[in-house]
């Protein structure tokens, strides 16, 4: 029972992020991508080699407020 549950957790994860981060997350190149601070005038900008990928990795540790960048975990 606990490992569906951690399942449908991990699930229900991945749509939250689907819903947050959108079309970009299918974007599998290499690039320089932004994330805006809603209600500051605070961006974070990172690259990567697959801009979709690290997208992904960034709002997941974000919801579940596991982000090694604390300035960005606690805006």
């Amino acid at each position: 029972m606990k490992a569906g549950r951690l399942r449908m957790d991990a699930a229900m994860i991945h749509e939250q992020i689907k819903a947050i981060v959108g079309e970009p997350l299918n974007y599998v190149e290499g690039g320089i991508y932004q994330i805006i601070l809603i209600d500051t005038d605070r961006c974070y900008v990172g690259r990567s080699v697959c801009v979709g990928g690290r997208l992904f990795d960034h709002v997941k540790a974000l919801l579940l407020n596991k982000h090694i960048n604390v300035k960005l975990q606690r805006a």
